[in-house]
């Protein structure tokens, strides 16, 4: 992605961030291409770029920020250069190998009558499980999960969602490509989101990703009931923790109650009693992984909310010097669009088979096949708090050395850590109350509560 053009006038920005905004973006660019360079993947033209990468390296390395008219003039030849240089190698990559770097962009589709087919199906299988919710065979499923005294509500709230969805599905456009209404293509969401709930009530609407509608059926479904508690117009559910990740079975039942995936596991609960097996137990690295996947993930929902709505980005734009009134608002974008990609780099990691242990220094690596993501934390490191923040650091600064991201680990730790801030109401208060009490509060899901394999 080429950096953006500076702005015509900086006068009222600031020239030290703007000037290290820019160049955060840069050194990753910067390095990207020249592990390109390096690889042989622009062939006889390897010497020549190679030279033109040294110089703008050192273009960049050498700005000094200052008010002076001429800066802006220095900025923008630098922008040029580099923008520049991206090109030649991509074209130099396509003509010796086919290749580009990073592969191309892929163009929007439609559901089309195959996807409208797929979420029909999908919509009806919702309201078979909705059923046998509701007929009181699955009455100790519920409490096992939810606790005791959630029963009614739980039952109450599941028996809204498949008429939320039958909604979506009258309002959905098969020939559209984006939208606002029903159920819409989301092709510019990653391959890890499968759908995506925007809003509650009458206005709500659901993204998904068309390449989910050709997969197995199973997960979809217990995803879309995860998303359609998210849009109900009466008592929508919020996000304190997720699926396959332990953290669900570490709420109390004040917060279960309303947590989309407790909604969405007693779907799988109910459909594939054939693949239950022992809830885990908890430790200090089960609490503190469990921790880091869920602020990180919150973290990543809101690092996409903010990516694509500018008025939602105040809380967290001073967290990664990305204040528009600072920097421009071309800038400001591009920092916002670098944040998501480096949750989501992570989210790719920490979803994945993920072991937190004590070790003498902080690092992460990769072994086995397939991989198994080690993360070791210094023993003074004693609370899940302190093991689940000092992670993120890791894992970023990990990410930094393989060109999967422009920011400091330091950075995106203290914007994980900061989560709780980018919410508003009473949600903000929850998710605070959540974090810190992780591994102290008793859990609705309590003996003999039982976890699913993924269906």
């Amino acid at each position: 992605m080429p950096l953006p053009l500076v702005p015509a006038n900086i006068s009222r920005l600031d020239p030290r961030l703007l000037t290290s905004g820019y160049q955060a973006l840069a050194g990753r660019i910067l390095r990207l291409l020249k592990s390109a360079l390096d690889s042989g993947l622009v062939g006889p033209s390897t010497a020549l770029i190679t030279g033109h990468w040294t110089g703008t390296n050192t273009a960049w390395n050498t700005l000094a920020p200052n008010f002076t008219p001429e800066y802006r003039t220095t900025l923008s030849l630098a922008v040029t250069r580099i923008n520049a240089l991206e090109n030649e190698v991509v074209g130099a990559a396509q003509a010796f190998s086919g290749q580009i770097p990073g592969g191309p962009p892929q163009p929007p589709v439609p559901f089309g009558d195959a996807g409208i087919k797929v979420l029909e199906y999908v919509v009806a299988q919702v309201r078979m499980v909705a059923e046998k919710v509701a007929n009181g065979s699955n009455d100790q499923k519920i409490m096992e999960l939810f606790g005791k005294e959630n029963l009614a509500a739980v039952k109450k709230r599941f028996a809204a969602i498949p008429a939320a969805l039958e909604k979506l599905l009258g309002e959905t456009d098969r020939k559209a490509v984006g939208g606002t209404v029903g159920f819409v293509p989301g092709n510019d969401m990653p391959a890890s989101m499968a759908a995506l709930a925007y809003g509650s009530g009458p206005s709500a609407f659901i993204k998904i990703r068309p390449a989910d509608l050709a997969a197995p059926a199973g997960p979809l479904i217990a995803t879309l009931i995860h998303e359609a508690s998210h849009i109900l117009a009466d008592q929508p559910t919020v996000d304190f923790a997720y699926r396959n990740q332990n953290g669900i079975y570490l709420l109390s039942p004040a917060l279960a109650v309303d947590n989309a995936a407790h909604y969405e596991q007693l779907a799988i609960n109910v459909a594939y009693p054939e693949k239950l097996r022992p809830m885990p137990t908890g430790d200090l690295p089960t609490f503190s992984l469990a921790l880091l996947r869920a602020k990180t993930t919150r973290a990543w929902v809101r690092a996409y909310q903010m990516m694509l709505n500018p008025a939602d980005r105040e809380a967290a734009a001073s967290l990664i010097d990305a204040r528009p009134d600072k920097v421009g608002e071309a800038l400001s974008q591009a920092m916002f669009d670098q944040l998501y990609q480096s949750l989501d780099a992570i989210l790719g990691i920490i979803h994945g088979d993920v072991v937190v242990e004590t070790g003498p220094q902080g690092d992460v690596t990769f072994t086995g096949q397939p991989a198994v993501c080690r993360i070791r934390v210094p023993a003074s490191y004693t609370t899940p708090a302190q093991v689940a923040s000092f992670a993120v650091e890791l894992l970023a600064t990990w990410l930094w050395g393989q060109n999967k991201t422009a920011f400091p680990g330091t950075t995106l730790d203290l914007y994980v850590s900061e989560v709780p801030k980018y919410d508003h109401g009473p949600l903000a208060g929850r998710l605070a109350e959540f974090y810190e009490n992780v591994g102290r509060n008793k859990p609705a899901s309590n003996s003999p509560g039982r976890n699913p394999e993924q269906p």
